[in-house]
This record gives C-alpha cells, structure tokens and sequence, in this order.
C-alpha cells in the first residue's frame, strides 16, 4: 500500500514536470509587436509571428482591460487558405503576463474560422455576419501597421 502510494506521487510529480516543460515549449515565439494607448489605463498589446520569408502566421490582441475590467484577447492564426480568429477573456492578476507576450490561462468565448469557401469569388457576397466582417477589419488594420521586432534576449 505504501509502495503504491509513492509510485502514485512519483508519476503525478513527473507529470507535473512534464506538463510543465510542455506548455513552456509551446509558448509561441513571437517575433514583432505593437501597442497603442486607448487613454490613462487601457491599452491594446498587439504581437506578431512572423516567419523568416516574412509570412505572418499569428496575430495576438491583447486588451489589458483598463481600470477594471477582465483583460481580453484575440487570436488571429493565418493558414493557407482559412483564418481563425478566437475570442477569449482572461483574469486580471495575468495581465502582466498577457501584456508582456506571455501565455496565461484564457476562457474561450467564441472561435469559428472563415475560409476560402466561405468568401467565394471576390464579386460574392461573403458568408459572414457582421461581427466576423468587424475582426475582419481589425486584422487587416492589424496587418498593415508597422511593428518592431522583439529583440532575443540571450540565455
């Protein structure tokens, strides 16, 4: 019984360890960010994974919520021929997490993903509702902004 119950906290410790080392690993390398202030206390963090060719493969918005209010954050993950875009919130003791570029935990509010079925020709009315045409925007303002590259800080 004894055996079994340190054989049991072993594997739970190196599960722990391993889910630790996983997630870590798959923090996303970002490479370019922006922020722009809204007034005193709200800003919008934008960051960038763009690839050596120059493809941008990822883009965060990450709202620090102001005063008050539960930071939010969006996705937009650019693949061939389809764009997700995920809406989620976070809690505000992780705002300095997300605001830095950090992964924290974040409930999903909505994702859905437009693709190129979903547009047609450029003559056909898109298959979205107006607050998919909105994120839409958003990210093509997003894609057009100049950003600078996040500097590598040497281990």
């Amino acid at each position: 019984m004894l055996g079994s119950a340190i054989m049991r906290k072993t594997l739970i410790t190196l599960l722990a360890g391993m889910a630790l080392l996983t997630s870590s690993s798959l923090a996303t390398p970002w490479t370019h960010r922006f922020e722009m202030g809204e007034d005193a206390s709200s800003t919008i963090y934008h960051f960038y994974q763009v690839k050596q060719n120059g493809q941008t493969t990822r883009i965060r918005a990450v709202w620090n919520g102001g005063a008050q209010n539960k930071p939010t954050v969006t996705d937009y993950l650019l693949e061939d021929g389809k764009i997700t875009i995920r809406h989620s919130t976070g809690e505000r003791k992780d705002i300095a997490k997300l605001t830095a570029g950090q992964d924290a935990p974040l409930k999903l509010d909505e994702e859905y993903t437009i693709d190129d079925k979903s547009t047609n020709a450029p003559t056909a009315k898109p298959n979205i509702n107006s607050s998919q045409l909105v994120d839409l925007q958003n990210l093509i303002y997003l894609l057009s902004q100049e950003r600078e590259a996040i500097k590598k800080v040497a281990k």
